[in-house]
């Protein structure tokens, strides 16, 4: 990541860390601003409740980010750059897991891969809402994505996405020797 692109990234360290105006990946005006279907809603709501005192899957009563994060430019490239790798592979992974759905071999199987959507989903947005947190705007987070998958990381993707397309369910399993 260049100096630059660094930059354009807005410190949250010494105003609020963990803005809930900051985009994440959809327009402000969704859901009329009720964030009723947002993944901290459900964190909210969902069964067990474990998760209901946690911003995004943090522990509220934990101890906010250390400053150093937003003021050490290596550190925090590197902490975007892990970030945007973690976003790579669960946007594939939802993509995928959702496309396979509708050929599933039976309802358990397909009820299965429903239940893994919503926890691709949800990870999806944990790392969005922590990029968002870093004050990186949606398009800047997407060519960050971009930017740092690697050749061999995106062939990998593709070729899942290949077996989806195919409607193959069960090749992509490892062999055993």
């Amino acid at each position: 990541m260049k100096n630059s692109e660094l930059e354009n990234t807005e410190d949250h360290a010494t105003d609020h860390l963990f803005a809930l105006d900051m985009p994440t990946f959809f327009p402000q005006d969704y859901d009329n601003g009720k964030r009723q279907w947002e993944i901290q809603s459900w964190f909210e709501r969902m069964p067990w409740r474990k998760l209901k005192d946690t911003y995004y899957g943090k522990p509220k009563h934990i101890a906010p980010t250390h400053p150093a994060l937003f003021e050490d430019q290596l550190l925090k490239q590197i902490y975007l750059m892990d970030i945007a790798l973690f976003i790579g592979a669960e946007q594939t992974s939802y993509k995928a897991v959702a496309g396979m759905i509708g050929f599933a071999p039976d309802e358990l199987s397909a009820m299965h891969l429903g239940t893994q959507v919503l926890d691709e989903c949800r990870h999806y947005e944990v790392f969005c809402r922590r990029m968002a947190d870093m004050g990186v705007k949606p398009e800047k987070r997407d060519a960050l994505v971009k930017r740092y998958t690697s050749p061999a990381m995106r062939k990998f993707y593709d070729l899942i996405h290949e077996q989806v397309d195919k409607k193959i369910f069960t090749q992509p399993r490892l062999r055993k020797t």
